[in-house]
C-alpha cells in the first residue's frame, strides 16, 4: 500500500515551480485510488488526459552530441557545450536555488549512438556557471560502479528524458496517457494526477468513434486537446497501448464529462529516485545499490 493522502491534499496545487514533494511521488486516497505528483508544463483543464511534455519525455534541445571526450574510463561527466541550461533541465532537483529546493524532477541521460552506446542514468549535478556539462549516476557501470565503463567520445549521441513534466494530450491520435487531471491546474504548478481509480474525463463527441456499450475502453481524442473519445471494437496494436481506462456509462451525445475507471500504470514509473540535494545516495556503488 502506498502512503495515504487526504482528499483535501489531492485538491491542492503548489505555487508555480515550488513543489512540496519530490516529483513522481505516489500517494493513495482512502478509496484506494492512486495519484502521482507531477508538474504542469502548461495550463490544464478539469478532466484533461495528460501526457509527458513530449510523448516520450525527451528534451528536444538535449538530443545532441557530446562535445568533449572523457579523459579516462570510469568517469561520470558528460559535456555538451552551452546546452545544459536551467531552462533545458526545467525543475531538476539538482539545480539548486530556492524554487525547487531539491524536490524537483529526475532527469535521465542516455547514450543512444556512437561510442559508449547503451549506457547512462540519472543526472545529479550540472555546470551552474557555464551550462557545459552534467554528472551522471550510471545504471550500467559494472567495472566502474555508478560510472561509464566505456570512454565517452565526441562521436557519442545523447538524449535526456523527464517523465514528470506533463501537458494535456495533443489533438492527435495515439498519445500515450500518464494520468487524468481532476481539477483545473495552473501552468507551472505541481499537482496530483489520477493514475488509477474512479474519476472523470473531459469528453469529446466530435470523432466518429464513440461509446456504444458500457465499459468500452477509451483513448485521447484526435480532434480536441486533452479530451477523450471511444475506441473501435477491434483495437490496433497502437490503440492498445494508449488506453486511458474504461467508461462507466453509455455514449454521451454532447461534449462534457465521462465517469471513468482510469488505469495508466503501465505508462509510468512506479516511483522516482530518492536523489535529493545533499546526495544521501552512495554514487560509488553499482546501480541500484547506491540509491
Amino acid at each position: 500500500m502506498w502512503p495515504l493522502i487526504s482528499w483535501q491534499q489531492v485538491w491542492q496545487e503548489s505555487p508555480a515551480n515550488k513543489p512540496s514533494l519530490k516529483a513522481g511521488t505516489l500517494r493513495c486516497t482512502s478509496n484506494g485510488s492512486l495519484w502521482r505528483y507531477v508538474q504542469a508544463n502548461a495550463a490544464i483543464a478539469k478532466g484533461d488526459i495528460l501526457m509527458k511534455h513530449t510523448n516520450n519525455g525527451m528534451v528536444a534541445a538535449l538530443d545532441t552530441t557530446v562535445t568533449t571526450a572523457q579523459t579516462a574510463v570510469g568517469q561520470r561527466r558528460v559535456t555538451a557545450a552551452g546546452l545544459f541550461t536551467a531552462a533545458n533541465l526545467k525543475g531538476g532537483w539538482f539545480l539548486g536555488g530556492t524554487d525547487y529546493a531539491g524536490k524537483g524532477h529526475d532527469y535521465i541521460l542516455w547514450v543512444n549512438a556512437g561510442a559508449c552506446q547503451g549506457q547512462g542514468g540519472y543526472i545529479y549535478n550540472y555546470d551552474v556557471a557555464s551550462n557545459n556539462y552534467v554528472d551522471v549516476y550510471c545504471w550500467t557501470g559494472v567495472t566502474y560502479p555508478g560510472a561509464f565503463d566505456t570512454l565517452l567520445s565526441v562521436s557519442a549521441d545523447i538524449t535526456v528524458f523527464c517523465d514528470t513534466l506533463v501537458v494535456k494530450t495533443a489533438a492527435s491520435a495515439n498519445q500515450i496517457p500518464v494520468g487524468v487531471a481532476q481539477k483545473v491546474v495552473t501552468s507551472g504548478a505541481f499537482f496530483w494526477s489520477l493514475i488509477k481509480g474512479r474519476g472523470i474525463v473531459h469528453w469529446d463527441t466530435s470523432p466518429t468513434t464513440t461509446l456504444a456499450t458500457d465499459d468500452m475502453e477509451i483513448q485521447n481524442s484526435p480532434d480536441e486537446a486533452g479530451a477523450a473519445t471511444g475506441m473501435t471494437g477491434t483495437q490496433t496494436t497502437i490503440e492498445r497501448s494508449v488506453v486511458v481506462g474504461r467508461g462507466l456509462t453509455l455514449d454521451i451525445t454532447d461534449d462534457g464529462f465521462m465517469p471513468i475507471d482510469v488505469d495508466v500504470l503501465r505508462n509510468i514509473s512506479p516511483q522516482n529516485t530518492n536523489l535529493v540535494s545533499g546526495l544521501s545516495a552512495d554514487l560509488d556503488r553499482e546501480w541500484p545499490y547506491g540509491l
